[in-house]
């Protein structure tokens, strides 16, 4: 009788022993202090002699496309994925199954130093504390900060308000050159998961590729993301065009008025005050700059 029972209570216990611990915080906790992260994990130390990092750029909306100041203002965030192996824990049967990833921020964790090279309002290094990296078992890390990025932006405003003016950000590094990081454009290089259309601006499309640039006599990767958008012309041509066209039709009947009515002339001065009044009311939604002359201003001044 002993031994039936016996022979049950080890199986058991073997069973036991070959489950996996479940997840919990003291196996997380043991995870990090093996990787070292807040202790000996050295964020100053690159993974690798030379760290490829993949980018894509997440739009939420287009904020402004102003022509006069030549910028273009949007609200987003970037995808970064780059491995490290110092954090790859995938071969630890202790941690592998149950722990399949855990976050931390960067200053715990190694970054690659990028900023916005063709920014106008704040050019410095990508960073947001308050947001997580997603660091997988097998060292791969995924980082999303955000921000409102307001870059330069070469308009031309020729053929306005049928316009379409395309914009560039062009990301790269500080500090670090092509020798120590790699920068790639992610298969998916611009998403549009929560883009919310802009009223005056319709997206078109994008392109992106990867250069180098030299400063200080040192190679440095960038990306260039270009952004197309079309000006939605509905608002400028009821409001600018068609008026403008029908001033021009009236005062060119002036010659159809019989010479000998004597109401040529003020109804010439007329249509004229109105034309100026009317250029005076529509000045503000014309485009302001030199760069380029656009087709309706060279239309306004003929008539």
């Amino acid at each position: 009788m002993l031994v039936h029972v016996v022979i049950p209570f080890l199986l058991l216990t073997t069973a036991i022993k070959n489950v996996e611990p479940a997840y919990s915080f003291a196996l997380e906790d043991n995870l990090r202090s093996s990787l070292g992260i807040g202790t000996t994990y050295n964020l100053f130390v690159r993974p690798l002699a030379q760290v490829n990092v993949t980018v894509a750029l997440n739009i939420i909306t287009l904020n402004s496309l102003s022509i006069s100041d030549q910028s273009m203002s949007i609200a987003g965030y970037l995808t970064m994925f780059w491995d490290d192996q110092r954090l790859d824990w995938s071969q630890d049967a202790t941690y592998n199954t149950n722990i399949p990833a855990i976050y931390s921020n960067e200053e715990y964790i190694w970054r690659p130093a990028l900023i916005i090279e063709n920014s106008v309002r704040d050019i410095s290094i990508v960073s947001d504390a308050n947001v997580l990296m997603k660091v997988q078992s097998s060292g791969s890390v995924i980082w999303t900060p955000s921000g409102i990025y307001i870059t330069h932006c070469e308009t031309d405003v020729t053929y306005y308000p049928f316009d379409t003016q395309s914009c560039d950000v062009i990301i790269t590094t500080w500090g670090y050159t092509s020798i120590e990081i790699a920068l790639y454009v992610s298969q998916e290089a611009v998403r549009l998961e929560y883009y919310k259309e802009n009223g005056e601006w319709t997206y078109q499309g994008f392109s992106a590729f990867t250069t180098s640039n030299t400063r200080e006599g040192s190679s440095t990767p960038e990306i260039t993301f270009t952004l197309t958008f079309k000006r939605r012309p509905v608002f400028h041509v009821l409001n600018s065009l068609i008026p403008m066209v029908l001033l021009a039709f009236l005062s060119s009947m002036v010659f159809k008025l019989p010479p000998d009515s004597g109401e040529r002339i003020g109804y010439s001065l007329t249509v004229l005050l109105a034309y100026a009044v009317y250029l005076t009311i529509i000045s503000d939604n014309m485009p302001s700059t030199s760069s380029s002359t656009s087709v309706l201003t060279i239309y306004l001044l003929f008539v």
